[in-house]
């Protein structure tokens, strides 16, 4: 039976695949894909990267992949799994999370943690700047009214251009549609005020 590394490495050359170009499809370093071809695996930072890059390179050369990697697995098989982080109950005693949980603080029922103690005086800094807030815009003079300006109006001309003289065109164009004041601003000083 030929090894993981034969048959990767005799399906590439039948299919007149370079390496550089399998490395450039997949990916994959090249230095990687020569591991996989001589069954080396030690270069790999962790199993999970053999399985998978084995299962894609086997698909690329249209290899079955399961076959290889079952294979893979009887010969190499994955390593122990070791916890992350091992807490020791020394550890775990002296942890202020777990001291707050399992030892309370104070007999008195009404004691408070720092933590909580944080909150409280966060929250009544919130509902101060709030209240301040409140009283400001309250205490806030309404702003000034616009100043009252009659909109004029003017009738319709009429728009028969049959009846028209040329003198009729010399005339102002008269208009029904209101005029607004050309300044709403009650920063304007009318001109009768003004020094």
């Amino acid at each position: 039976m030929a090894s993981i590394g034969e048959t990767l490495r005799e399906a590439r050359k039948k299919k007149g695949i370079s390496e550089e170009a399998a490395s450039k499809t997949l990916k994959i370093k090249i230095e990687r894909l020569r591991d996989l071809e001589e069954d080396k695996y030690d270069g790999f930072p962790a199993y999970v990267y053999i399985r998978s890059f084995l299962r894609h390179y086997a698909e690329y050369l249209g290899l079955e992949s399961a076959p290889l990697i079952q294979q893979f697995s009887e010969q190499v098989p994955a390593p122990e799994q070791k916890a992350v982080f091992e807490i020791t109950e020394d550890q775990r005693s002296r942890s202020p999370i777990q001291r707050h949980v399992s030892m309370p603080t104070s007999s008195s029922p009404m004691s408070v943690s720092s933590t909580g103690k944080t909150v409280l005086i966060a929250s009544i800094a919130v509902l101060g700047v709030a209240g301040a807030c409140a009283y400001w815009i309250l205490k806030m003079p309404p702003p000034a009214a616009l100043p009252a300006t009659p909109v004029e109006t003017v009738p319709a001309a009429t728009t028969n251009a049959s009846s028209h003289s040329s003198s009729d065109w010399d005339a102002p164009v008269q208009s029904s549609v209101p005029v607004a004041p050309l300044s709403l601003s009650s920063n304007v000083v009318p001109e009768a005020r003004r020094p």
